[in-house]
């Protein structure tokens, strides 16, 4: 089984958990530490084949625009980052990643894309994964091969288990996020749409199609299932 873990979703959650200072050469590696051992806790938790790290540090930096930045247009993909407060963290994965290229981990970075593209592109490619990460978008490779382990639920999310934890089909499931949107990546849903009436609406898509949409809802879940 390969273990996928979202390097930059960890390396924040190690930062905003209290750990105490790990001071080395003069630098604090607390946050690194931490992370190592949330990473350790997971490999002794799945007893994995390998394990896989992917970073949204960019390796192909000036050879292209992300698509999705392309398509956004007006929506300002993820213009709502505030990478500037961050940057301590950033050298966190820096280090981290130096620390368990030792250690036999695999770092994996994308080329003009994202580290959610690197993790789908792993786990599309792998008999059996596991996907580590707090982001729900990753739900849509789940299927009989690859689950998702929530870390804020603390749980896997399964095939089998899915109907337990989202209220659509796997089929639909990237529908419902297009028609929700995503405040976290600056994503604009439907107006008017939250949890419960989307629902409603995958519901009369899958039994009428996209007739029931006018123009402009059609615009806008087709720039988002894109994003």
């Amino acid at each position: 089984m390969n273990l996928i873990i979202d390097g930059n979703n960890l390396m924040f959650r190690a930062a905003f958990s209290p750990s105490p200072p790990s001071m080395f050469k003069g630098k604090d590696l607390g946050t690194v530490r931490k992370f190592l051992r949330m990473l350790k806790n997971y490999t002794m938790t799945f007893d994995p084949d390998t394990v896989y790290v992917a970073w949204d540090k960019r390796s192909g930096s000036g050879h292209g625009e992300n698509f999705r930045k392309e398509a956004s247009n007006e929506q300002e993909y993820k213009d709502n980052r505030n990478h500037k407060d961050n940057t301590a963290i950033f050298e966190a994965c820096n280090d981290a990643a130096e620390i368990i290229s030792s250690l036999g981990v695999r770092n994996m970075f994308p080329w003009i894309l994202e580290g959610d593209d690197v993790m789908g592109w792993i786990a599309d490619k792998s008999d059996r994964a596991m996907i580590i990460t707090a982001d729900r978008d990753m739900w849509q490779m789940i299927n009989e091969n690859v689950s998702v382990f929530d870390v804020n639920k603390k749980v896997a999310i399964t095939s089998q288990n899915w109907s337990d934890h989202c209220p659509v089909d796997r089929k639909h499931y990237v529908l419902w996020k297009a028609i929700l949107g995503d405040n976290s990546d600056n994503i604009k849903g439907l107006a008017g749409y939250g949890p419960k009436k989307s629902v409603k609406l995958v519901e009369r898509i899958a039994q009428d199609g996209l007739d029931v949409l006018d123009k402009d809802q059609r615009d806008v879940i087709d720039l988002n299932i894109k994003l």
